[in-house]
């Protein structure tokens, strides 16, 4: 059933008087629209606030670096069963020394060591030799106070 277009319009003309007109909606004026903002980016850090965060992830990962090697050198392999130095064959175990203990132990090394390149036993030497020698000119500067007001 094919209809010409004189038709078709006269059909759609039809429809439109035959239904009932709505009633109409109150016209309002539409409120103005916001104005749009841009987005406000975030600053780019200054060459100055670049150089403080590198730094201070460095200084963070050398902290970091530095206990773990203190936690490593705390550390110590002992007998399982005895607890004092281990022997060969024997069973071990890691035992957690405290860093105090460590450092005290480094740095009554490092006062007997005066001078680089000696052993302990040759250091502790040296040292006895030097107090006994500060000892020996204080006994001799005792003995000649008397001399200091002397003419000659």
């Amino acid at each position: 059933m094919r209809h010409t277009k004189a038709e078709l319009c006269q059909m759609i003309q039809g429809y439109q008087a035959a239904s009932p007109a709505a009633p109409a909606a109150p016209v309002t004026p539409a409120a103005p629209a916001a104005p749009k903002r841009k987005p406000v980016k975030a600053s780019k850090p200054t060459a100055n606030e670049r150089l403080e965060a590198r730094m201070q992830r460095e200084s963070s990962r050398k902290r970091e670096a530095m206990l773990a090697k203190v936690d490593e050198k705390c550390r110590k392999v002992v007998d399982a069963s005895t607890g004092e130095q281990a022997e060969a064959f024997a069973e071990r175990k890691e035992v957690y020394v405290a860093p105090t203990e460590y450092r005290a132990k480094r740095d009554d090394k490092a006062k007997l060591n005066g001078l680089r390149g000696l052993t302990p036993e040759d250091a502790a030497r040296r040292d006895a030799l030097l107090r006994e020698r500060e000892a020996l000119e204080q006994a001799l500067l005792a003995d000649f106070e008397g001399f200091e007001d002397s003419p000659f």
